[in-house]
């Protein structure tokens, strides 16, 4: 990737080398849920809350996925921008790591109408291309 965009919200918050504790699905989505809280999308509007959760679903996905491959965290933004698929390979390669009810995850971010869906990963690229809002509790 050219010109690497360096800190990015989530090394701001948890430092470089941070990916490799979101090898856990539940650390994962805690990060997600506090970086999506961190970056004061939501609080813009219902449309940006209700689109921030889906995103932050999503975003869940992209940790636990860049931990499974030993990425650092400029890959999920990559992902975000493009519509990767190397995410979703990386959480199949995973069983024993990825929860059960994670298997239908891509199915359920992706049924919505198309509109929703690139909206969603507009939104995530704008969280992670963020600043940390200075009211949010950032012990997750």
């Amino acid at each position: 990737m050219a010109g690497k965009e360096q800190g990015g919200l989530i090394e701001q918050i948890y430092g470089p080398g941070c990916m490799i504790e979101c090898i856990s699905a539940s650390v994962a989505e805690d990060r997600a849920l506090t970086l999506v809280e961190a970056s004061g999308v939501a609080r813009v509007g219902p449309a940006e809350a209700y689109l921030a959760v889906h995103a932050g679903r999503l975003l869940a996905v992209y940790l636990l996925a860049a931990a499974i491959l030993g990425d650092d965290a400029d890959v999920i933004l990559e992902w975000a921008r493009t519509d990767a698929d190397r995410p979703w390979a990386a959480l199949q390669s995973r069983p024993d790591v990825v929860p059960h009810e994670w298997s239908g995850r891509r199915d359920e971010l992706e049924s919505g109408p198309a509109a929703e869906t690139t909206a969603a990963q507009q939104l995530l690229v704008a969280v992670l291309r963020s600043r940390p809002v200075a009211s949010v509790d950032l012990r997750r």
